[in-house]
């Protein structure tokens, strides 16, 4: 008898309706039948032994699913119900009354814990800001009456089946009236549904919008079920009791989602718009043609680029490609230099070899501003292996799917000759490959600096991640040795940069040491003889990371240039204990490039927004990451977190949706405030129609600036360079606001030289370093005396 009750209890408290979801609906009556024939007629102690009674249950279940079926009791007894190929095997505690009170106790411990989460739930809930006002479409656009007459609707379409569940099991629990409690815990394993979730996913819902609403909607079905809702209830009664309540409550979901949202309507339009299948697709022009691809493959400082550069030379018209305006600089004028016209376009600056009215043949620039439109005979796309970057890839895969060229040649590391393969099939087109070797040898020294910098030598390039540490290095250099040193860091600006290395190139002048950071992998050409690293570590933007194979090849390469007065490079460590670690990651093999990043266009975008009339620009990137499909094996969505910080910062401006893409896809930093603040400041006046000249800008930067004496002085002063930077993108884009751009490149090159009078100082942050060493003197204790100390006072 008591194992006969452990089975009503399994069927008809906890393990019923996840039993009929688990099996199936075409499963259900088969475990009604096992019930009522199996427990009430076979399973009387009084009639039959419990070994007969597992020999039928065993008969009826076998059939069902070959799945285990467990539950477990409080104490040292345990039991279960196993169901396998073999059928039922009953251990014989499960005839132990204690299995009862077991059960029973875990079901008060679920409520509670249930009630406990909706109250969480209930506190913790909060709509996001993406979506302004969102909060009072939830409460207000759907009143009771609307959710009355969808869930009277799901209850006639339900009535066949609640009429066969009510015929059937009349005399069962499922006639007991539910309670919100009963209906709450029902919606929580509604929510946690995989099934659930996936058609969520599917209908446009992200996770995070998934959640959210499915909060609201919960409260307001518990409030109906509380009020008495009829209808309401005739919906869980059947759906409860059922196994296809996803097919009964998911479509009232989906209508409150669709109402609080309308863009959910227009799902399937927009679902096409965001098909990243096949991004070849994308440009039917370059798939018109025959192209052919030539991979220049190797290490730093082969001769690959330079070899792409000469044909690129030779062509009656070209364009290159670079990762930096450096080196879209530095190819600019070499072309120039020998004779061929070449026009410079970046994002922030514009030079022709003649004129505007007259451009040149071959165009130089970043990879960012690459022309897909125009036709060319030769092209360079240089580093192909940054396809693999979260925030930039997008752009060398547009490069390399979309230019109009017979001859492509792409230059960069042998890690990405598989995707290249792969994506120039996709296009139909010819692959050639040239492999290339060093033309000078690497060598790894076996020795460090032990950890100071005595055995420095004219040449040396010391390698560190901070600003503060490559100060910091500089001046331990310049105290130990005679040598004074030139300094190259990432938020320099370019022209600083060149100065810095021009004076470390230059053996007449008395920089002969450069502190850098990993800023000389790609966009300076060098003569370093060794280098040497501080540190094999450094900041990923969330935390401090250990240096990959590739990163630290890419660096040592510069070590060693052939044809100039070093013709053998060599690397090491300040540390000793670096060393090893170093040694490894020379030798390890470089990761294949796996897949290739895509971002939206932005005729995606305003494509998005005729079909979500209203949406903010950060609400459609939502809604394009929420649906937008991939070819997994070969792409991947970059990371839009920079794009969609920007779009929520100009929440509330009136301007286009094309405007507000423009301003988020800018070249800024979204961490700097200052940087931020002035892109709303631009973003207001051009929503305003009014002109912003270098005296109007000067009142928003707090203009004119002193020289730096505090690095966090730098900072500030790197961070108006910037500022300044994005208003001379944006004049290239709207220049009838931003109106004054020789004003403004004249406080750019005021700001240049104080920037870089500032950082060829040898005195610079002296004052900083020292109170930092006069803090760190007033240590009453150092370990050994601390440890005396406390032995002294019996600690």
């Amino acid at each position: 008898m008591a194992f006969c009750n452990v089975i009503s209890i399994c069927t008809w408290n906890r393990f019923n309706s996840s039993l009929f979801r688990h099996f199936g609906k075409s499963r259900v009556s088969g475990w009604r039948t096992l019930h009522h024939q199996a427990c009430c007629a076979r399973f009387d102690s009084r009639q039959t032994s419990s070994v007969e009674s597992c020999v039928v249950l065993s008969r009826h279940i076998s059939t069902l699913n070959k799945n285990s079926l467990r539950f477990t009791c409080q104490g040292e007894q345990k039991g279960g119900l196993n169901i396998n190929n073999c059928g039922l095997h009953c251990s014989k505690t499960c005839l132990q009354e204690n299995v009862v009170r077991a059960t029973q106790q875990t079901e008060q411990d679920l409520d509670t814990k249930m009630r406990e989460d909706k109250e969480k739930a209930e506190i913790v809930y909060s709509l996001d800001e993406n979506s302004s006002g969102e909060k009072a479409r939830i409460q207000e656009s759907l009143d009771d009456a609307s959710l009355r007459s969808s869930c009277s609707e799901l209850s006639e379409r339900s009535t066949g089946d609640t009429e066969t569940c009510s015929t059937e099991d009349s005399s069962s629990p499922s006639s007991t009236p539910l309670t919100a409690e009963t209906v709450d815990k029902f919606l929580v394993n509604f929510f946690d549904d995989m099934q659930v979730k996936r058609a969520a996913r599917e209908n446009g819902l992200s996770n995070a919008l998934f959640k959210r609403i499915f909060q609201e909607f919960k409260r307001k079905i518990i409030l109906q079920v509380e009020d008495g809702n009829k209808e309401m209830l005739k919906l869980f009664s059947s759906s409860y009791y059922n196994a296809n309540y996803m097919q009964q409550l998911f479509p009232l979901f989906m209508t409150y989602a669709q109402k609080v949202h309308p863009m959910l309507n227009s799902i399937a339009e927009v679902k096409k718009i965001s098909d990243l299948r096949g991004p070849t697709d994308l440009f039917p022009e370059a798939r018109a043609m025959k192209r052919k691809i030539i991979f220049h493959a190797g290490p730093t400082n082969s001769g690959k680029t330079h070899a792409a550069i000469q044909r690129f030379h030779a062509a009656y018209s070209g364009i290159y490609c670079g990762p930096l305006r450096l080196l879209a600089t530095e190819v600019f004028r070499r072309t120039n230099n020998v004779g061929v016209p070449c026009d410079l376009l970046t994002g922030e600056d514009r030079q022709w070899a003649v004129s505007p009215d007259d451009p040149s043949n071959h165009i130089s620039c970043t990879v960012e501003m690459c022309l897909t439109k125009r036709p060319f005979d030769c092209a360079v796309i240089d580093e192909i292996q940054m396809m693999r970057d979260t925030e930039r890839g997008w752009a060398w895969s547009r490069a390399l799917l979309g230019l109009l060229c017979a001859e492509i040649h792409v230059c960069g590391e042998s890690s990405a000759i598989n995707l290249v393969e792969r994506l120039v099939s996709s296009c139909n087109d010819e692959l050639e490959i040239r492999h290339y070797e060093r033309l000078c040898p690497l060598e790894i020294s076996q020795r460090s600096l032990d950890g100071n910098f005595k055995s420095i030598r004219a040449g040396d390039c010391v390698v560190a991640f901070s600003q503060w540490d490559l100060y910091q290095v500089r001046r331990q250099i310049e105290r130990q040795t005679d040598k004074k040193c030139a300094i190259i860091y990432g938020s320099l600006p370019p022209a600083t940069k060149l100065e810095q290395a021009m004076k470390f190139n230059d053996p007449t002048d008395e920089c002969s040491v450069l502190v850098s950071s990993d800023a000389i992998g790609m966009g300076l050409n060098l003569n370093i003889r060794r280098i040497v690293f501080s540190s094999l570590r450094k900041f990923d933007g969330n935390s401090m990371a250990p240096l990959t194979s590739s990163q630290a090849k890419q660096i040592a390469g510069r070590a060693g240039r052939y044809g100039s007065a070093h013709s053998k490079g060599e690397v090491t460590t300040v540390s000793k204990y670096d060393s090893k670690s170093l040694k490894r990651l020379m030798k390890e093999p470089i990761e294949d490039v796996k897949a290739a990043g895509l971002a939206p266009s932005m005729e995606q975008i305003e494509m998005l927004a005729q079909q979500l009339p209203g949406a903010s620009l950060l609400k459609l990137y939502e809604m394009f990451e929420t649906v937008v499909q991939l070819d997994g094996a070969n792409y991947f969505m970059c990371d839009l977190a920079d794009p969609k910080s920007i779009a929520r910062k100009l929440r509330g401006i009136p301007l286009p949706i094309s405007d507000q893409y423009v301003f988020s896809t800018a070249p800024i930093s979204v961490k700097k405030s200052i940087i931020i603040d002035l892109a709303r400041k631009f973003a207001e006046c051009l929503s305003k129609d009014s002109p912003i000249t270098a005296s109007k800008l000067e009142t928003f930067l707090i203009w004119p600036r002193q020289a730096p004496r505090t690095l966090d002085q730098l900072k500030n002063l790197e961070t108006l360079h910037e500022g300044l930077d994005l208003y001379l993108w944006l004049s290239y884009r709207y220049p009838q606001i931003f109106v004054d751009t020789e004003n403004v490149c004249k406080m750019q090159e005021d700001l240049e030289s104080i920037i870089g009078e500032t950082v060829s100082s040898s005195t610079f942050g002296a004052s900083t370093f020292s109170l930092q060493s006069r803090k760190s003197r007033k240590r009453r204790f150092h370990d050994a005396n601390l440890i005396k100390w406390m032995n002294y006072q019996k600690f």
